[in-house]
């Protein structure tokens, strides 16, 4: 038999019903009855079906009662009441009652995303399901907000789905389920809540759209549910801007966590630039409109950075410090990840101090966002307050030695060889579902890119932007000769990234690094260092290309060494 066609308006809103899972549903109503109007005969289903179904009411409903006639002690208790016997139509467990006030949930988004946290690890759901972000009321969508964070906070013991469900504004869905042997339950079930029936018809609106979501089913199907469901990782990865945007239309924001950013230093006995780090750090948010946090992780330090980090949190608000014995910054800036609060996560480098605004580049560019998650990679310049900028400095800076700010092709498409943890930041959900920074890789070098490159194939994929405007001082003074053993350790990193990648070999170099033969340098690259490190202090430029030749033997060679000693 042939398959039917497949026109555009399939990939808008499914055209076939989805089956019923047997599993553990925990169904998140702002409102007492939100949970029967939006889902209920799913809800349903799955409990027939052998599956637990949790109904959690959020608020009280004590606003609810829009004459105002009722005692409002009394009105609470009735339609938790209505709820109850909702529940016993349907099959459900009891609803439970977290008791917020009605209409509180935007002012109290972080109590509520505690609660939600603890719920998962009790009732351990395979589903939650939540008012979608598309709702108008800001109970619903302070709702959606708290369900999407509670997800990222408990990674990776997060529930296997994100369910969006539709009360009073339709979604966009990608499943549809088909509930007419569950219309009398939920016709029933809708019937018990007689207080909300006398203020609104709810029963025919309800009715109205489960028919309309039948529309695109085959024949023969009359009521509809629909939802947008997510798995763990896509709802983890996507950062709520675009989560929105795949939900429905755009509506303000219900509430603003307590933490946007949270800035992550991975630090090793560099104290003195530590120090100014932090403090211009803490000048720059000052004063923001929203929350930034600042982890800093001691890699093993020994220069008294630990004690002074102890003291700083002590008398920082918003500070939090962790220690462990020297491992690499690609540990360290995983553990700081893991450890921070924020919807984003601002890598930075110990010795790299922001200029003011930093922080609201970073935060701009990511509430304008886009489709999906985004990385922002803000501009290092060397400090030139504090060192020398010579000729062979602007090169490794500008010319993709070690950075490549002047030859970005694209800063609104920027590819992932350009993702420096000096100065760059993405959602933290998307860094903990990706598993971080590969620790395997030997020194400081291509961990940074081999997660971006994994991240742009992703999916959701990664897309990022550059914005040059978040601008960092990178004081870190370096010679030639300190660069040329940094490309051999880039070099031995350069063949762990093969190994996993198989498919990058020829553009990290191996094929060339098999052909340079080992021992001495060419004359000719000896003669090129001689040059450079006596005209370089002096401001003498070289050609970009002598450079590049000296410092690729280097990294060729660290190739080579590493290669053969896994032979």
């Amino acid at each position: 038999m042939s398959s039917p066609p497949v026109y555009e308006e399939c990939l808008l809103v499914p055209y076939g019903a989805s089956d019923v899972r047997r599993e553990t549903l925990l169904v998140l109503a702002p409102h007492p009855d939100d949970e029967v109007l939006g889902c209920g005969g799913l809800s349903a289903l799955v409990a027939a079906a052998g599956g637990r179904v949790v109904p959690v009411l959020l608020t009280d409903g004590r606003a609810g009662d829009f004459s105002g006639s009722s005692n409002a002690a009394d009105y609470v208790a009735t339609r938790q009441a209505e709820s109850m016997r909702a529940a016993e139509i349907l099959g459900t467990e009891p609803p439970r009652a977290l008791g917020f006030p009605d209409r509180s949930l935007p002012a109290r988004g972080e109590e509520l995303v505690a609660a939600l946290v603890a719920l998962f690890a009790e009732v351990r759901p395979d589903s939650v399901l939540v008012p979608s972000p598309a709702e108008t009321h800001p109970d619903h969508r302070a709702a959606a907000r708290a369900a999407h964070l509670a997800f990222v906070r408990a990674w990776p013991d997060a529930p296997a789905r994100l369910v969006f469900y539709e009360v009073s504004a339709p979604l966009a869905p990608n499943r549809l389920v088909d509930v007419d042997a569950a219309a009398a339950q939920k016709s029933a079930a809708i019937a018990a809540f007689a207080s909300q029936l006398t203020e609104r018809p709810f029963d025919s609106l309800v009715d109205g759209i489960s028919a309309y979501r039948a529309m695109t089913l085959p024949a023969g199907i009359s009521r509809a549910e629909a939802f947008l469901e997510l798995t763990r990782e896509e709802a983890v990865a996507l950062p709520w801007s675009a989560l929105c945007r795949r939900a429905g239309p755009e509506r303000p924001d219900a509430f603003v966590p307590a933490v946007r950013i949270s800035v992550v230093i991975p630090t090793f006995n560099r104290l003195a630039d530590l120090r100014r780090t932090l403090a211009a750090l803490e000048s720059d948010r000052a004063g923001l409109p929203f929350g930034v946090e600042i982890v800093v992780v001691d890699d093993g330090s020994a220069d008294g950075t630990r004690a002074f980090l102890e003291e700083w949190a002590a008398r920082t608000p918003g500070a939090r410090t962790l220690s462990q014995e020297n491992s690499g910054p690609a540990r360290a800036r995983n553990r700081g990840a893991a450890a921070a609060k924020g919807e984003i996560v601002l890598f930075l480098g110990d010795d790299t101090v922001p200029e003011p605004g930093f922080l609201s580049v970073h935060e701009k560019a990511h509430r304008l966002g886009g489709p999906g998650p985004l990385a922002v990679l803000g501009y290092t310049t060397w400090d030139e307050e504090r060192m020398r900028v010579t000729p062979f400095l602007s090169h490794l800076n500008e010319m993709g030695t070690q950075f490549g700010y002047s030859i970005i092709p694209d800063p609104d498409d920027v590819p992932f060889n350009f993702f420096y943890t000096s100065n760059v930041s993405l959602p933290r959900g998307t860094f903990l579902a990706l598993g971080g920074f590969d620790e395997e890789f030997p020194h400081a070098a291509w961990e940074d890119v081999e997660f971006a490159y994994r991240a742009t194939r992703a999916t959701p994929a990664l897309r990022m932007v550059y914005r040059p405007a978040a601008r960092t001082r990178h004081n870190h003074p370096t010679d030639l000769a300190s660069f040329r053993r940094r490309q051999r350790k880039a070099g031995a990193a350069a063949a762990t990234f093969a190994r996993k990648h198989p498919e990058l070999s020829h553009w990290l170099g191996l094929e060339e690094a098999a052909k340079v033969g080992t021992g001495r340098r060419p004359l000719r690259l000896a003669l090129a260092e001689g040059a450079i490190r006596a005209l370089d202090p002096l401001g003498v430029p070289f050609p970009g290309a002598a450079y590049d030749r000296l410092l690729r033997w280097d990294y060729l060679q660290g190739i080579r060494t590493a290669a053969e000693s896994v032979a």
